[in-house]
């Protein structure tokens, strides 16, 4: 028997830290450019769960940030995708997070606003999370400038949600994802979306040993304090945006340098006259 459940927005957010720290942290979510569609979660003997979706990258912005990392300010973005699909948030949104690292991801319970699809935790890969960070920070800049760039980023969010929620449980060797099958698949999204999720798990896999190792930093929004029934949602990001004071510096720095070769240059001319001149 097949569930059906209102529309989740599910895009993500995380950037990369050495360490985990405590505490929590004020981010508002946006998502542009989603490509739509379902997935299928196939947990329990009374049938999968399914749920419509959609995907693509998110945004996060920092609101509020208590000192935990040094290098995380008021009013940066990031660049976000999800790693928690049976929560939702919207766009707007500002709940607290938690920060910690991919390397320890572990599934959000579900919480009793989900209908039960199984037993809970259902398997997961050792290296899922570090997987999911894998994909994340090789393929999120992939076809930047692209007409077919939200294809590009849906695709990377289903090949994110496919490593985590596959849950084949090797302790070594590679893994196998099929988009279309496996205890995780998906439907209704365009061949497009779909040809790229298969690209980057095949990226995946023939670069697995390094992928195994590496990491991104896990917001937790449905892990902290906001409760199970509330919107909240958890999401994966590395790559910050630099913020308006460090561009303005960096410009500034540019125009200075071009300066002093603008006055170099010159100066070797009124010299070169001036030798001719005499």
């Amino acid at each position: 028997m097949s569930i059906k459940r209102p529309l989740f927005v599910c895009l993500g957010l995380l950037f990369l830290a050495a360490s985990v720290q405590a505490g929590q942290i004020t981010f508002t979510f946006d998502f542009t450019r989603l490509r739509s569609g379902s997935f299928s979660l196939n947990w329990s003997s009374a049938g999968p769960l399914v749920e419509s979706v959609s995907a693509g990258k998110g945004t996060a912005t920092v609101i509020s940030d208590s000192g935990l990392l040094p290098d995380l300010h008021t009013g940066q973005i990031f660049d976000t995708y999800c790693v928690d699909l049976l929560h939702n948030i919207g766009g707007g949104e500002s709940p607290q997070v938690g920060l910690g690292s991919m390397q320890n991801w572990n599934q959000p319970n579900p919480g009793p606003s989900v209908t039960n699809p199984g037993s809970y935790p259902w398997p997961t890969n050792l290296h899922a999370g570090s997987a999911a960070a894998y994909l994340y920070n090789n393929y999120r800049n992939d076809g930047l400038g692209l007409y077919d760039k939200a294809d590009r980023e849906a695709g990377l969010q289903l090949a994110i949600w496919e490593v985590l929620y596959e849950g084949e449980t090797l302790t070594s060797g590679i893994p196998s994802y099929d988009i279309a099958g496996g205890k995780i698949s998906f439907t209704r999204f365009s061949s497009q979306v779909t040809g790229y999720a298969d690209t980057y798990l095949k990226g995946l896999s023939a670069d697995w040993n390094n992928a195994v190792n590496a990491n991104a930093l896990w917001l937790q929004t449905s892990n902290g304090s906001e409760g199970l029934n509330t919107h909240t949602q958890d999401f994966i990001a590395t790559n910050t945006v630099p913020e308006p004071a460090a561009i303005i510096l960096v410009g500034t720095g540019v125009a200075l340098l071009a300066g002093i070769q603008f006055r170099k240059k010159r100066g070797k001319q009124v010299h070169s006259r001036d030798i001719t001149g005499d």
